[in-house]
C-alpha cells in the first residue's frame, strides 16, 4: 500500500468494528487514528491538485464506518422495543 492515510483509514475502520464488539477495548485508539486522518484530509481538500482516487477512498471508508456505527445503534434501539 502506498498511502499512509488510506491505510490508515482501514484500520480506523477495522478498529471501530473492534470496539463496537468488544466493550473492554480501549475506545480512544480509532479516535487517535481519526484524528491523523482527519488533519490530512483537511489539507487534501484545501489543495485541489493533492486530491487523487485515495482520497476518495478515505472518504468512502470513514462513510462506512459512520453507517455501520448508525446501523448498529438503530439495532440496539430496536433490540430495546423503543422503536
Amino acid at each position: 500500500m502506498k498511502d499512509e492515510f488510506l491505510l490508515q483509514s482501514l484500520l480506523f475502520s477495522a478498529s471501530s468494528r473492534l470496539a463496537i464488539m468488544n466493550t473492554s477495548q480501549n475506545p480512544d485508539e480509532p479516535n487517535a487514528l481519526l484524528v491523523r486522518i482527519f488533519r490530512h484530509l483537511n489539507r487534501q481538500l484545501q489543495d485541489y491538485s493533492t486530491l487523487s482516487d485515495t482520497t476518495i477512498g478515505i472518504v468512502t471508508c470513514l462513510a462506512m464506518v459512520e453507517v455501520f456505527i448508525n446501523f448498529q445503534y438503530v439495532e440496539e434501539i430496536s433490540d430495546t422495543g423503543l422503536i
